[in-house]
C-alpha cells in the first residue's frame, strides 16, 4: 500500500508539480491551497507526511504546522517549505516542522527527504 502525503501550498503551478514528483515515486498525494485547507483535510483523512509552503495566505505554514501539531498528530512528519530567510525556517522547525527546505530546490532534494522520513 502506498504512503499516503498531504501538499499544502498555494501556488497551483508548484503544487502540481510536487504531486506529479511525488505520484512518480509511487506515493499517493493529495493537495489543498492553504493551511486552513490543509489542516481540514488532515482532520478528514489520514496522512503519513505533510508537505507545506510557509508563505500562504487564509492560514500561513507556521499556523498551519502549529495547529496541526495541536490537532492532528505530533508524530507525522512535516516538511516545510520556503523562500523565506534562516530565522523563518528556525521558527517552523520552533512550530514543529520535522526538516525545512529552502526554495527554489531540485525535486531530487524533497523526494530524498521524504523517503527518508517515510523509509
Amino acid at each position: 500500500m502506498s504512503k499516503k502525503i498531504l501538499i499544502v501550498d498555494d501556488s497551483d503551478d508548484f503544487r502540481s508539480l510536487l504531486k506529479m514528483t511525488l505520484e512518480i515515486e509511487g506515493y499517493d498525494v493529495a493537495d489543498e491551497c492553504n493551511g486552513k485547507e490543509g489542516l481540514a483535510a488532515a482532520k478528514r483523512s489520514e496522512y503519513d507526511l505533510v508537505v507545506s509552503d510557509i508563505d500562504m495566505p487564509v492560514m500561513n505554514g507556521l499556523e498551519f504546522v502549529r495547529r496541526f501539531r495541536e490537532d492532528v498528530s505530533r508524530e507525522i512528519p512535516v516538511i516545510t517549505l520556503s523562500a523565506e530567510d534562516r530565522d523563518t525556517m528556525d521558527k517552523a522547525l520552533q512550530a514543529g516542522a520535522t526538516e525545512t527546505i529552502s526554495k527554489p530546490f531540485e525535486p531530487f532534494v524533497l523526494i530524498e527527504r521524504v523517503n527518508k522520513l517515510l523509509g
